[in-house]
Parts: C-alpha cells; sequence; structure tokens
C-alpha cells in the first residue's frame, strides 16, 4: 500500500518551487511567481521612472498598454543584466553594438558602464544630456573622460564617430514595421527583441523568417540580408536565459491584470508620462505629428 505524504507549501519557500510543473495550481503559479519578481518590478519601475515615491507612498505617472510597459521593462532588465555580468553578458552586448570583429578584454569593458536613456537615473547620475526617452537609442555604454565636457563620453561603432546603441523591442507581431524596415533605413542600429508570441515562436525568430522571404522575392539584397542578420539579436545571442524572460513577462501580464496578487496596491500603478506620444493599436508609442 502506498503512503501518500501531503506537505503544505506554506512550509516550503516559494523560491524552492517550479512553477512551470503543468499539474502546479494557478493560484499558487501566481503568488511563485509574485514572490520572484514583484520587489523587481518595483525597482525597475523606479529605474525607470514610471514609479515614483511621494510621501513615502508608491505612485506611478499615468496609464500605458502593457507592450509598452514590457517595453520599458526589458530596457532595465537589459542594462541590468548587462551591469551586473559585465564581462561575460556585458561584453557581448558591446561587442556586438560596436560591431567589433574581436572581443574585447575584461580589462577594457569593465571601463564602461551600460545606461538607460530614458531612465531618470541617467539624467541625475552621469549627464542630463545622454537622457533621450524619445531617442532611437534605448541603451549605450559610456566611460569616464576627464576631457569630455560633462566627463563622460559615449563607446563609439567601430570605424565610427556614431554611438554605439541597442534598441530593445517586446513585440509579439509587426516584425517588419517595427524593426525591419527601422533598420533598413537607418532610424536603429542594433535591435534586442525579447518575447515570444502566443505560439511560443520568439519574434527573433518571425524576424528570421521575414528576412528570408524578403531576400527570395527580392526586395532586400544578399548585403541587407547579411546586415539584418547581424543587427538583430535575441537575449539568448547575449547569454541570457530566454526562460527567465519569459517568467518575468508572465508575471508582468498577471500583475497588469490585477491577478498577481489580490491586495497588489500597485495594480492600478502602471505608466509613464510620454509627452506628444500617442499609443497605437498595438500597444506600441508613436508621435503625434505621424
Amino acid at each position: 500500500m502506498n503512503n501518500i505524504v501531503q506537505i503544505s507549501t506554506s512550509t516550503i519557500p516559494l523560491r524552492f518551487l517550479n512553477h512551470r510543473e503543468t499539474n502546479i495550481p494557478k493560484d499558487l503559479k501566481q503568488r511563485i511567481l509574485y514572490d520572484r519578481f514583484h520587489n523587481t518590478l518595483i525597482a525597475d519601475g523606479l529605474q525607470h521612472g514610471f514609479f515614483y515615491f511621494d510621501e513615502n507612498m508608491l505612485q506611478a505617472r499615468t496609464k500605458l498598454p502593457l507592450p509598452t510597459l514590457k517595453g520599458f521593462v526589458f530596457e532595465v532588465f537589459a542594462v541590468r543584466y548587462f551591469n551586473e555580468n559585465l564581462t561575460t553578458i556585458g561584453k557581448k552586448a558591446f561587442n556586438w553594438c560596436t560591431n567589433r570583429q574581436r572581443s574585447s578584454s575584461d580589462s577594457y569593458i569593465q571601463s564602461y558602464t551600460a545606461i538607460g536613456t530614458g531612465f531618470v537615473e541617467t539624467k541625475q547620475k552621469y549627464s542630463y544630456s545622454f537622457y533621450e526617452p524619445h531617442g532611437n537609442a534605448d541603451i549605450r555604454f559610456i566611460r569616464k573622460n576627464k576631457e569630455s565636457d560633462n566627463g563622460w563620453e559615449f563607446a563609439l561603432e567601430m570605424n565610427s564617430n556614431n554611438p554605439a546603441s541597442i534598441q530593445i523591442k517586446a513585440i509579439t507581431s509587426n516584425e517588419i514595421t517595427e524593426i525591419i524596415n527601422p533598420l533598413l533605413c537607418n532610424k536603429y542600429t542594433h535591435v534586442l527583441t525579447f518575447l515570444r508570441d502566443s505560439y511560443g515562436i520568439h519574434s527573433y525568430t518571425r524576424c528570421m523568417e521575414q528576412v528570408g522571404r524578403l531576400f527570395k522575392t527580392g526586395q532586400i539584397t544578399q548585403k541587407q540580408r547579411l546586415f539584418l542578420e547581424d543587427r538583430i539579436y535575441s537575449p539568448e545571442h547575449l547569454g541570457i536565459y530566454q526562460y527567465d524572460v519569459d517568467d518575468y513577462s508572465e508575471y508582468l501580464n498577471y500583475w497588469y491584470k490585477g491577478r498577481g496578487n489580490a491586495n497588489d496596491d500597485l495594480i492600478n500603478a502602471i505608466g509613464i508620462e510620454v509627452a506628444g506620444y500617442t499609443a497605437n493599436e498595438s500597444g506600441i508609442l508613436i508621435p503625434n505629428n505621424i
């Protein structure tokens, strides 16, 4: 006779439970994700500026569609991963966006810091001139330079005076208009795209499918095809585990819909004030004058 021993989940730290188990209850899955990501989300929101404290109470600027919120969150996510893993993940990102053929040394990359151009911290800690919340570069690398007016300088693309940059995308559709065309017209230089669609297909994979189709139909040249294949990356190209991205994205879904925690007083604290911009049907911010 088999004896089945039931152990209450209240006696086990949530971080030891695997929310990916297929038979795990939905409410427990949400609790695990909450335990893992809630404080991270608050920190990321404060970093980017769509959360702020007012008399010790956490507040938010305004409401945003979920895709736009995810874009902001994964900007902070990427900068954090780059700086906390500077000689590994950060180095790969640096080499990629500066178009280096040979890898930088650890000592060289350690002189640089990744910054988010739309972060509140960037204008407060580094230089207001680096603060470009509506620019075409979400992430840049900077290092100290005593001869510079503000004491810092951008990392440049190899054999160029152009600042190296990375654009973050948290989309699940419209890869041609959101990624491929902006790269071809030099609006972006490098795009790091994070998410899978509802079928589990990564936006990077969708991009490569579109690039192959455009080449086969003669809409882009071989040179343009190679360019696009080099300038579009997924997190795993840089050593970031995709399941970490997927888990965070899933928690954002729960949190946004108010199911991450029934007593969560942050459910309505979503957004960032974006003057002159409007969210389109896909939740992507576009200038009002377009």
